[in-house]
């Protein structure tokens, strides 16, 4: 099994990220990133997303052009300050959009993105729905799934849930492993909080003071290794 992302002796010494770390994410892959604030966690996940070049080391992607439509989704916390549209019809359908798709086609992937984050009910008034609406727990669902109708290889995301309730922030996690399970798409998650890195599941990577310390822990079928 070919991997999809590989990093090979990445090193961000500016960025805190001292030691030089191997990593490998497979498909299907389930792997949660556990460190404290400026840990090198955030230069990490740009890294991983092809956007940051390491000081050193090198980062190589199956396919090797990682800015394929879609290919790879990033949810960050402050997703609703992220969004491009003014309608959630509009923001979820950006990605499949460019995707070559016909207007159906698009349709149907808004309309399963919206229905597997939970959000069925605003399925009929998308087109011309506000994203400003939303709740705060309605908008990280969103994001997702503006990611998850591009049908992504990869999902990246930067603390999710951490601005939830304990009972939403449960149904999210079981949404990333209803995906990565049933999806086939590889996950990681990064995180300042082992209890929510638990919670989500995956091999976990703990960095203190922007050192990769040790795996601690692994739970869950996802594949994916540190060195």
């Amino acid at each position: 099994m070919l991997p999809l992302i590989t990093l090979q002796r990445v090193s961000l010494p500016q960025r805190r990220l001292r030691d030089p770390i191997d990593f490998v994410l497979y498909p299907r892959g389930y792997n949660a990133i556990v460190g404290a604030e400026a840990s090198g966690k955030s230069s990490l996940l740009r890294v991983m997303a092809g956007v940051l070049t390491p000081h050193s080391g090198s980062v190589s992607f199956n396919p090797p052009q990682p800015t394929t439509a879609g290919w790879l989704g990033v949810l960050f916390q402050d997703a609703g300050h992220r969004f491009l549209a003014a309608r959630l019809w509009e923001e979820v359908a950006l990605t499949p959009s460019s995707q070559g798709l016909t207007m159906a086609e698009v349709s149907c992937r808004v309309e399963e993105a919206l229905t597997l984050v939970g959000l069925s009910e605003l399925c009929a008034q998308a087109e011309h729905y506000p994203l400003q609406q939303l709740s705060m727990s309605q908008t990280q669902r969103v994001a997702l799934a503006a990611i998850l109708a591009a049908h992504p290889a990869v999902v990246l995301a930067d603390e999710p849930g951490c601005h939830l309730a304990p009972d939403a922030e449960e149904e999210l996690a079981q949404l990333f492993r209803h995906i990565n399970q049933q999806w086939h798409t590889a996950v990681v998650i990064f995180t300042n909080s082992l209890e929510r890195a638990k919670r989500f599941t995956g091999a976990i990577l703990r960095l203190e003071s922007g050192l990769a310390v040790a795996e601690i822990g692994r739970k869950g079928t996802g594949e994916g290794s540190w060195h």
